[in-house]
């Protein structure tokens, strides 16, 4: 500072920036009564009247006023000034608390690994401890040091850089599973601590494959990657291809979030499993992957679908479902899906396969519009063509749409409008008979139900029932009398309303089909589209009959027309005295006699009270000829007993499995149809006979819904009803060997109020084997000479499970239990 200094031509006076480097004044003053001071020969250069205030790195500058420094001592007055400053400095850096404003520093540190090791280091401590009136912070991009002198925080401050300078840092390039690893944050704070308690104070951060490692010193960041390389492991486990399902089922994802302080790659397309965790816990994630892999995981899902595409995958593709073997599939009981339930892996394998087949199938809807056309198609000529065409163009085509019933009751409801025919007939006519019919209909239902038809012979079961409904229909015709009143009028123009709309959708569905086809081809649903039309057009006739009282036909006889059309299939036209019947050859030829009875009983009606009052419904019991008149009241009769019911709660229960704890029996009911049971005794008397049959009988849970119930109570189980459902093992009538199968919501769903039925059946297995998709009866015994089948099929003959029986009269509904899921 004693040395000249020059800038462009000018001279610099060097002063040193801190007061505490200025000379000590306080002896060289002597102060006047003036208020002046006497000149004092000083070493010092003249103090100006300002300093800059200079960054910490810089030396304070001050530029003079003159050319050049003199070396004179300066004027008295200017002394004076010099002299004041000087002590005023002095003053100042004895008491530096008296006046001056807290000094405050930022180090900018932009680097975070810097940062948090600077923060985790002993530093910020050793400065707090050294300088207690000093705060010390650490923002989220540097640190803040505030203090009382500026002299201090400076000196916290280069202590602060001194130790930044000296942090260093070390890129490591890992594979990419090693970088993964190390990016956890479990594994990032496991290993941090292990580098503190090795005094490593250290930090890192995971770029992609680098690794930034950072440290206090050059030796000790070669000293933390040395640590992290041997604190990290890899091993490899090769897997079997028996587990190797596992690998890809949804449970593998979350089993590895459960394996902490571990990173799993699956190479080799599945054929071996690289782990890399920490030193020392190898062993331990190895045996808990492979306990993983071989304990099986048990998983049960549905893959719904549309019946048709479930048909299809069973005709063209049993030999791929054969093959999924490791799973159970069951087609469910609404037929509009799949059951996948076994190993999780193998699940979601044959889920994803299915999806796939599912996805590739092309599918169409064709839409034909013809008289009759309904009928056709579910009769035996329209089956026969069908089945033709899945053959020949390699589709199936689906009649789930289809939509027609042959049934008796429109032509003993159109009996009895012939009948009541006469000269007044109008729509009243007309609703009256409908009541008619309704009110026999209704009763003739309950004496079924309750006896079960078991007093007409089975070989004539049909004729006869028709002609009871139509007895009784009459007979109802002379109880009741024709009201005129307001009420009655009202509701009979709603109940017309409502029979018309009826018949037209009736009509309407005959007339109109809409089928799916399935194929692996798109060109196979165009071919299918033609043939069919081409097959549909051949056999489509009208004829015509003319009459003169087809003029003024009243809404009576037009009603009669459409219940012609609507009981054989035919469209009907009037123009004039000409009436057209089209339609399929056959159903016109059906048509036609009743359309000409029709006109004769307009032009010629004639009454008939005597035949009304003569005739009564009765029953003939079996073995004597005597006729008995049914009961005007008969219901079906189901019993209820505490003994039966603690018998059947316990035989429940003790198969229902995993369900045990997780349904409540609401109430069990007995099922009492002596039609069913004396045709289930007679087929366990035929099949006791047979002296190979051992055991026949066994008792079997079926689960339904709610509408079935009714079905199996009067009618039992009917296969062509169940047969909906395409099956697996065979199209009959499935059983379940334990109740756990049978309460699930796939076979047993639940209704509005959340009950469930499960039927306790009786069944008679009698001798079985293994069944396939396509057996539409038991097949047959290969070592037997005479040509006998099998009794039922089952899905494993070692361990069975289900059983699928295709005769009606081999199982009997003995009780329904009616069931509740529990909720917890």
């Amino acid at each position: 500072m004693k040395m000249p200094h020059r800038c462009r031509d000018l001279e610099l006076r060097i002063k040193p920036y801190f007061d505490f480097l200025l000379p000590d004044t306080s002896n060289l003053l002597v102060s006047c009564p003036s208020g002046a001071a006497d000149p004092v020969p000083m070493e010092t250069e003249e103090m100006p009247a300002s300093v800059s205030t200079l960054p910490s790195t810089m030396t304070a500058l001050t530029v003079s006023g003159n050319a050049a420094i003199s070396e004179t001592p300066a004027s008295p007055a200017h002394l004076n000034d010099e002299v004041t400053y000087t002590a005023r400095a002095k003053e100042k850096v004895q008491s530096p608390a008296a006046s001056a404003k807290p000094a405050f520093s930022h180090i900018d540190v932009p680097d975070p690994l810097k940062l948090h090791l600077f923060e985790a280091s002993r530093l910020p401590e050793k400065l707090r401890s050294e300088n207690p009136d000093f705060d010390l912070h650490v923002t989220v991009d540097g640190v803040k040091v505030v203090g009382p002198d500026q002299l201090g925080v400076e000196r916290v401050k280069n202590s602060i850089l001194e130790f930044l300078s000296s942090i260093a840092q070390a890129h490591l390039t890992f594979d990419k599973m090693f970088s993964e690893f190390l990016a956890k944050e479990e594994v990032k704070q496991k290993i941090l601590e292990e580098l503190k308690e090795q005094n490593l104070p250290s930090n890192y951060e995971v770029s992609g494959p680098v690794v930034v490692v950072t440290s206090l010193s050059l030796s000790m960041v070669h000293q933390a990657c040395n640590s992290i390389k041997a604190l990290i492991s890899q091993f490899s486990l090769p897997v079997e291809e028996t587990y190797e399902c596992m690998l890809y089922c949804q449970e593998w994802p979350a089993f590895l979030c459960t394996l902490d302080f571990c990173s799993v790659f699956i190479t080799d397309i599945g054929r071996k499993i690289t782990v890399v965790t920490m030193k020392d816990m190898e062993e331990e994630k190895q045996t808990a992957i492979i306990q993983f892999l071989t304990t099986p995981v048990q998983k049960d899902t549905v893959i719904l679908m549309e019946p048709g595409m479930l048909n299809y995958l069973q005709i063209f593709y049993s030999h791929l479902l054969a093959e999924m073997n490791q799973v159970t599939l069951l087609p469910l009981e609404s037929g509009d899906g799949l059951s996948i339930s076994g190993n999780a892996g193998a699940c979601q394998t044959a889920e994803e396969v299915l999806h796939g087949l599912i996805d590739a199938v092309c599918t169409k809807t064709i839409r034909v519009c013809r008289p009759g056309i309904a009928r056709f198609l579910v009769g035996e000529e329209g089956t026969s063509i069908l089945h033709e065409m899945q053959s020949k163009f390699q589709v199936h085509i689906s009649m789930d749409q289809v939509h027609w019933e042959t049934t008796n009751e429109v032509g003993i409801f159109f009996s009895l409008l012939i009948l009541h025919s006469n000269s007044t007939n109008d729509i009243h006519s007309f609703v009256f008979v409908f009541r008619i019919f309704l009110k026999a209909r209704g009763k003739l239902c309950r004496i079924r139900t309750s006896q079960g038809l078991s007093a007409l012979p089975a070989t004539n079961t049909s004729n006869l029932e028709e002609d009871a409904r139509l007895s009784l229909a009459i007979q109802y015709s002379m109880e009741t009398n024709v009201s005129t009143g307001p009420e009655l009028s009202r509701e009979n123009s709603l109940l017309n309303q409502a029979v018309e709309a009826s018949l037209k959708d009736c009509i309407r569905m005959a007339n109109v089909v809409e089928i799916s086809v399935f194929a692996g081809y798109s060109t196979d649903l165009i071919r299918v589209d033609i043939a069919l039309g081409k097959k549909v057009t051949q056999r489509q006739c009208e004829e015509q009959v003319s009459h003169k009282n087809l003029k003024n036909l009243s809404e009576y006889y037009k009603r009669c027309l459409d219940l012609i059309m609507r009981k054989h299939a035919v469209e009907i036209r009037v123009d004039g005295t000409t009436v057209t019947v089209s339609g399929f050859k056959d159903y016109v030829a059906e048509a036609l006699p009743d359309v000409k009875n029709l006109l004769k009983r307009i032009s010629n009606t004639v009454s008939d009270p005597e035949v009304l009052t003569s005739v009564q419904w009765v029953r003939n019991e079996q073995g004597t000829m005597a006729a008995t008149p049914y009961l005007p009241e008969a219901t079906t009769y189901i019993e209820n007993s505490s003994d039966e019911f603690q018998d059947v709660v316990k035989e429940f229960y003790d198969t229902i499995e995993e369900y045990h704890n997780k349904i409540r029996i609401i109430k069990v009911e007995k099922i009492t149809n002596s039609l069913l049971y004396n045709q289930y005794k007679l087929k366990k008397a035929s099949m006791l006979a047979n002296p190979t049959s051992v055991g026949v009988e066994r008792t079997l849970f079926h689960g339904t819904n709610e509408r079935s119930v009714k079905e199996i109570c009067v009618h039992g189980f009917n296969r062509s009803f169940c047969g909906k459902n395409a099956t697996v093992y065979g199209q009959g009538v499935y059983f379940a060997v334990n109740a756990g199968l049978s309460v699930s919501d796939t076979y047993s769903p639940p209704n509005a109020d959340g009950h469930k039925f499960v039927f306790m059946v009786k069944v008679l297995t009698g001798d079985y084997t293994v069944g396939q998709h396509e057996m539409k009866a038991a097949p047959l015994k290969e070592d037997s000479a005479i040509p006998l089948r099998f009794d039922s099929v089952t899905d494993s003959m070692s361990r069975p499970t289900l059983f699928v029986i295709f005769n009606d009269t081999q199982a009997y509904p003995e009780y329904l239990i009616t069931c509740q899921k529990i909720y917890r």
